[in-house]
């Protein structure tokens, strides 16, 4: 599982810091050895948004990962 979050930091002072929105990525173990399968969930003050991205390739980087999920999702 991957999980990413987006912090607010108001003026760089982190005993103020707060999650605003983030992305949880789980693998379905659908993939193959090349290509995986994943089940992911967007979350913000004002939604969430579930879906489902196949055929990732995992010679990729993660950030890839990130931008076609949330392409699709935003």
């Amino acid at each position: 599982m991957l999980e990413v979050k987006v912090d607010l930091i108001p003026f760089g002072q982190e005993k103020h810091r707060r999650t605003i929105a983030s992305m949880t990525i789980i693998n379905d173990g659908t993939g193959t050895h090349d290509v995986g399968n994943y089940k992911y969930t967007l979350k913000d003050r004002s939604k969430i948004r579930r879906g489902t991205l196949k055929k990732h390739h995992r010679r990729e980087s993660v950030f890839q990962l990130i931008k076609k999920i949330l392409y699709k999702a935003v």
